[in-house]
């Protein structure tokens, strides 16, 4: 059966959301797109809407509001409204840029808060599901996607206890940056060990023993070990609360708008003009004013040399040096010049007090010497 529905129309990337997002329109609304896999067979993607049906218009507190699934460029389009915020997997993208532990672990309660509510199976959520705003507010998207839920480490087990290490492995990753594995127990109580270590020897504040007893318990291998998921979000604030500042609130009110100026460029940049295709008739010849650009269709001559005021020029690179640094040309000596007698090569003056010839005990010897042979010649001469 044929889905009929307004157009979908991409107008810009959605970099808050990661390189797999887009801003579009659809019939009157702006939406956020989330692209998945390719779309191989028509039925995938009949599945795909049939999955997404319960959750279409579902409106709830931490919720990011799904609103269809279409299909863009040969890939499932999965519709959201636009979300505010950043997504938590740019807080990951670089070490820098993790959360102090306390927001981390806030940010967690709040999604395990958000799951107890709605009493369902998450597939992740990953990093890339969680958006976070500058006042601290948390929302969950993913809920249903082209991925199904992925069980625990220890393969198919109760699907409450490996939402349960998923949530636990979420925290660690926004603690540390990586996400815990392992197909055997061995390898992953390592995994789990390295991490916590990592978040450890982060500079800033500490992470509590509490925090890694509960990191701990949420990663158990064994899926019995493991905290139940209701009152986990309760009891991770509480946590939270021991730990030291900044929290959550102090920390995205700062960092968060600091993130999205990094993004207030467009990124749609023009198409450059196809240097094949030129009008012999408009090609300038040479001149001795080279160092101008005459732009068509007007009438001014703009100096190369003035700054371009185009929004999307790339920013100087962090730590690079401007070309215009550096002292005067008139404090520039006209030529290189080695220091005088480096290389034996200078004239030197025996007389200078600075001189090895300058010496009072090497001048009395030489004296000396130029007396005893004066005198020996002396004798010789009245031998003869």
């Amino acid at each position: 059966m044929a889905h009929h529905g307004p157009e979908l129309v991409p107008l810009r990337a959605l970099p808050s959301w990661g390189p797999d997002a887009l801003e579009a329109s659809w019939g009157r609304r702006r939406v956020a797109v989330k692209l998945g896999p390719p779309v191989v067979d028509p039925a995938a993607l009949a599945l795909a809407r049939e999955r997404a049906a319960p959750w279409v218009e579902r409106s709830a507190d931490g919720i990011l509001a799904l609103l269809g699934v279409a299909r863009l460029g040969g890939r499932e389009a999965w519709l959201y409204e636009l979300p505010k915020g950043v997504a938590a997997s740019l807080f990951t993208a670089h070490q820098t840029d993790l959360p102090p532990p306390a927001a981390a672990v806030q940010i967690v309660a709040a999604v395990c808060r958000v799951l107890a509510s709605l009493d369902v199976r998450h597939p992740g959520p990953c990093c890339d599901d969680l958006f976070v705003s500058g006042g601290g507010d948390v929302v969950v998207a993913g809920l249903v996607g082209p991925e199904e839920p992925a069980a625990g480490p220890a393969g198919a087990e109760d699907p409450r206890a490996s939402q349960v290490w998923r949530v636990g492995a979420l925290l660690l990753e926004l603690m540390s940056g990586g996400r815990p594995g392992g197909t055997t127990r061995k390898v992953h109580d390592a995994s789990v060990r390295r991490l916590l270590i990592a978040a450890m020897a982060r500079p800033g504040p500490g992470v509590s023993e509490e925090l890694r007893d509960l990191i701990a318990q949420m990663l158990g291998w064994e899926a019995a070990a493991r905290p139940g998921l209701r009152g986990l979000g309760e009891r991770l604030s509480g946590v939270a609360t021991e730990l030291p500042p900044p929290d959550l609130q102090v920390w995205s009110a700062r960092f968060v708008p600091a993130l999205l100026r990094r993004f207030e460029a467009p990124h749609e940049l023009p198409e450059p003009p196809d240097p094949t295709e030129v009008d012999d008739d408009e090609v300038l010849e040479p001149t001795e004013e080279s160092d101008l650009v005459v732009v068509e269709g007007t009438e001014e001559i703009t100096a190369l040399s003035e700054p371009s005021t185009a929004r999307w020029t790339l920013p100087a690179e962090h730590g690079a040096i401007p070309v215009d640094v550096g002292p005067p040309p008139e404090a520039v000596p006209s030529g290189a010049r080695l220091p005088s007698g480096l290389f034996g090569g200078g004239r030197l003056d025996p007389t200078a007090p600075g001189s090895a010839w300058f010496r009072p005990g090497l001048l009395l010897l030489l004296t000396l010497l130029l007396a005893v042979v004066a005198f020996g010649l002396g004798f010789y001469v009245m031998a003869l």
